[in-house]
């Protein structure tokens, strides 16, 4: 790959990390919201 394509393509994938490490971070803490709701029910 040249120059521009590559750094292009980096961003991209450093993106994508980023969405999917949030939105697992967010699935847990939901999660764990949802725990909590019960147990005090």
């Amino acid at each position: 790959m040249s120059g521009p394509l590559m750094a292009v393509y980096m961003k991209v994938t450093k993106v994508n990390k980023v969405t999917e490490v949030k939105s697992s971070f967010m699935f847990r803490c939901e999660r764990t919201a949802h725990a909590r709701l019960y147990e005090s029910v």
